[in-house]
């Protein structure tokens, strides 16, 4: 699993947030989800056997707006 970790953060600079072993196409995979430092979510599924990237896809991160109590005060 090391080795799948470190090449998927290698591609895909970032901190990984989930992951899991399944099996997909009669295949054992892990599946990474890496907050990527370019403001994306990389999903990036790589082979057991091979530690080969065998599919990824990438979606921006959700925007978050500060909230109103979350500001500070301006100091009059």
């Amino acid at each position: 699993m090391k080795t799948a970790r470190a090449m998927a953060l290698r591609k895909f600079p970032g901190k990984v947030r989930d992951f899991s072993l399944e099996i997909k196409k009669n295949k054992w995979v892990y599946f990474f989800k890496i907050a990527g430092k370019d403001q994306k979510f990389h999903n990036i599924v790589v082979d057991v056997m091979t530690d080969k990237i065998i599919s990824k896809s990438s979606e921006p991160m959700p925007t978050t707006k500060a909230s109103p109590l979350s500001t500070p005060l301006a100091k009059k």
